[in-house]
């Protein structure tokens, strides 16, 4: 499987066609709250900020000075190695 998210630096275990179950446990993890304490211990960054955000000036900084997407990396590459398997291994 390609790397799905620009920037990622792990590649998920699998053939292409299993990214659309990638992509599920993505926001799945996302979504659910118990995971984000584990993803802050592991990398120092919060999900929650970019997933609550609701002052729009905020918002438009966080995308502005790419912070939202260094934390959507990061998450995606952690995800990948907690939960999904990288092709490396």
């Amino acid at each position: 499987m390609k790397k799905p998210i620009d920037g990622m630096a792990v590649e998920p275990f699998g053939d292409d066609i299993l990214l659309p179950a990638w992509i599920s446990l993505f926001i799945h993890l996302a979504l659910d709250p118990q995971t984000w304490e584990p993803f802050y211990q592991s990398t120092g960054h919060r999900i929650s900020d970019i997933l609550s955000d609701t002052n729009p000036l905020m918002k438009m900084i966080d995308q502005a000075t790419g912070y939202d997407r260094t934390i959507v990396v990061a998450f995606a590459d952690w995800i990948t190695i907690n939960f999904w398997g990288r092709a490396d291994n």
